[in-house]
C-alpha cells in the first residue's frame, strides 16, 4: 500500500508523521505501507510496532510504526 505525505502531518521536533485514520479512507491498518513524498518521490517504508491501548485494552487510540531505513523517524495513524 502507498501512501502520499499530503495526508499527513509532520512534527519536525518529534520526527513523527501523524493522520487521523478517517483521513486516510482505509479499511483496516496495514502492517507495512510506503508514504511518498508526491514534490520529491521519494519514499519510505514504514512497519507497524504497536498499538496505544486504553487501560482495559478494549479501545485503540492509535497505531505506531517507525521506518525501515531511518528509526527514528515514527509515524503516527490516529483513531478517532
Amino acid at each position: 500500500m502507498q501512501l502520499s505525505t499530503d495526508l499527513f502531518h509532520w512534527q519536525k521536533d518529534t520526527k513523527c508523521f501523524s493522520a487521523e485514520a478517517s483521513d486516510l479512507g482505509l479499511n483496516q491498518i496495514p502492517e507495512t505501507f510506503s508514504l511518498t513524498n508526491p514534490k520529491t518521490r521519494i519514499s519510505m517504508v514504514f512497519k507497524f510496532t504497536h498499538k496505544d491501548m486504553d487501560s482495559t485494552g478494549e479501545d485503540t487510540y492509535g497505531w505506531n510504526y517507525v521506518s525501515t531505513t531511518n528509526k527514528s523517524i515514527t509515524l503516527l495513524i490516529i483513531n478517532d
